[in-house]
This record gives structure tokens, sequence and C-alpha cells, in this order.
């Protein structure tokens, strides 16, 4: 039911899906998901996270229950950085899954989001939505001040969301230095900022 995470040198590695229905605490290192994923009934809970204790470095599902300004945070990083990102839903209709992880890289696509790349957060975070049925999610996003590019203004800064077919421009509020909410988005996606 619980898994703790206190390995102060070397990985946490999966070699398969691990499901943690009780607490997920991070006392000292992070997990390496690979091509796996860590998966959180509603039951479960995560304590802990953070750039110096740990977090998961790649895939972490969430489930996310029916009901009014249901917020889920995914506590995710890349090998280095913890980047997580939480999401506030205005309500959710039809109970489901969301997986989140996040790139320390530009996405592969940038250049049509229209997010110009050399002012920006060079990160970017995917959601994966499995049967969430939600009306709009104000959706926070975290980085560290290395990822912005130099000359950036992060006071200016925008998301922009890409839904496997098409981008669209979010609207946006407390664009701080290392953290911008998205609000109002109606799908999910990979998500750059700048």
């Amino acid at each position: 039911n619980n898994l703790t995470i206190n390995k102060p040198s070397g990985l946490t590695t999966l070699s398969s899906n691990v499901t943690v229905n009780g607490v997920l605490n991070f006392i000292s290192g992070s997990i390496q998901t690979g091509i796996n994923v860590v998966i959180q009934p509603s039951s479960g809970s995560v304590s802990g996270a953070a750039q110096n204790t740990g977090w998961v470095n790649g895939y972490l599902q969430k489930s996310i229950v029916t009901g009014s300004n249901v917020s889920n945070s995914f506590e995710i990083g890349d090998p280095t950085y913890y980047a997580p990102a939480t999401l506030l839903f205005a309500n959710v209709s039809v109970a489901g899954n969301l997986t989140a992880s996040t790139t320390p890289a530009e996405h592969p696509q940038i250049d049509l989001s229209g997010i110009n790349k050399n002012l920006d957060v060079n990160r970017y975070w995917t959601l994966t939505n499995t049967g969430v049925g939600f009306t709009t999610t104000a959706t926070t996003l975290n980085w560290v001040p290395s990822d912005v590019d130099l000359g950036a203004t992060t006071a200016n800064f925008k998301t922009s969301v890409y839904d496997g077919i098409s981008w669209g421009i979010s609207n946006v509020a407390l664009p701080l230095p290392t953290s911008i909410q998205a609000t109002g988005s109606t799908s999910l996606g990979s998500f750059v900022v700048g």
C-alpha cells in the first residue's frame, strides 16, 4: 500500500508499473520509470516530494474523481530537476486517469506553437487524459531558473498546448519567475511556456 523512497545514491528504477494505494513518501532519491508508470488510485497520496528529496522522473498517473474544484498535483521532474504540475478542474463529470511527465527540451513541434523558442522555458509537460470528463482546468507548471532562455522576460510568458492535432494559446495567470498557470483549458496535451 505504501512506498518510501530513501536511496541517497543511485536510482530507484522500475522494471514494471507500480501501483501505490497509500502514501508515496520521498525521503531521498527519485523514481526512474522508463517506459513504466507509477500509478496512484484516488486513495493514494504523495508526501515529501521536492528538489532536495525526490520525485517521479517519468510517468505518474493519478485518478481524477468527480466533483467541483478537483485539485491534483503531479510530483514529476527530469533526471536532475523537480518540475511539478498541478491541475485544478472546475468540474469533473466523469472520473478517469491523468498521466503526467516533463521533458527538459524544446517540444519537437514548438515552431508551430506560437511561442518563441529563443525566449522560452526549455522544457515541456505532457498531460495525457484517459477518460476524464471535465469543463475547464487551471494548470500550474513549475520549472527551475536554468530552464529559461537568457533574455526572456518571465512576466510576459504565455502558454500553448498541443492536443496532438493543433496548438492553442491559453489564457494565463500568475506568470512568475519559475511558474505559470494556464487557465480555462478545455483540453490537455503537451504544454510549452514562453
